[in-house]
């Protein structure tokens, strides 16, 4: 549970930082937790959240790895 507890942290100090206007991208190890620890954050710090799993849907990585920040958003 170290490992999980030091992650969540990690993740809020990333929404911190990020105030809102950031995407996170998890990336590691296959089974080791990382969509449980993403739904899990989600769900406790945030009304509502999309989560894309390019496990299983095949594209979606090319698509991800092209996409470039952003630096102003509209509104």
């Amino acid at each position: 549970m170290l490992f999980r507890r030091k992650a969540y942290q990690t993740l809020m100090a990333w929404k911190s930082q990020s105030n809102g206007k950031r995407a996170m991208l998890i990336e590691g190890a296959r089974r080791v937790g990382k969509s449980t620890l993403a739904q899990e954050f989600a769900q406790h710090e945030y009304e509502g959240h999309l989560v894309i799993d390019s496990e299983h849907r095949h594209g979606y990585s090319a698509t991800i790895s092209q996409l470039r920040p952003r630096t102003s958003w509209p509104g």
